[in-house]
């Protein structure tokens, strides 16, 4: 008999594998995923045609470290949403897929994806 950790455990890998059919990272617009657990949030941002990540960053990076002593979760997660835009903006990307990884848009997420906004990067 499943416990009710192995079945929500696999309703989210289906929900990943489902929204994953559709998002699909290019060149002109690669895929901005962003992973949430208990402790990190990272993001990447990936170009499925060629299979590479052209950048990433974690909120255990020493960037983001320096300004997560005192802040919480959602702040962290502005200010990768600032960082990771910037970084996008070196790397001439202008628009991206944002690939939320069966998380809801709300909360982590909706701050990361407001402030890379801020900063110009479209979704």
């Amino acid at each position: 008999m499943e416990t009710s950790t192995l079945k929500a455990s696999k309703r989210k890998k289906k929900r990943i594998l489902r929204i994953r059919k559709r998002i699909i990272g290019s060149s002109e617009r690669p895929r901005l995923c962003v992973v949430k657990s208990n402790h990190y949030v990272s993001v990447q941002v990936i170009d499925d045609s060629k299979g590479l990540t052209l950048t990433s960053l974690t909120s255990s990076s020493k960037i983001i470290k320096n300004l997560s002593k005192e802040s919480n979760k959602t702040d962290i997660a502005k200010a990768m949403g600032h960082q990771i835009a910037a970084s996008c903006a070196e790397k001439g990307v202008k628009s991206a897929v944002l690939d939320r990884r069966g998380s809801k848009y709300h909360g982590i997420i909706a701050a990361f994806a407001d402030a890379a906004r801020e900063k110009g990067l479209q979704f």
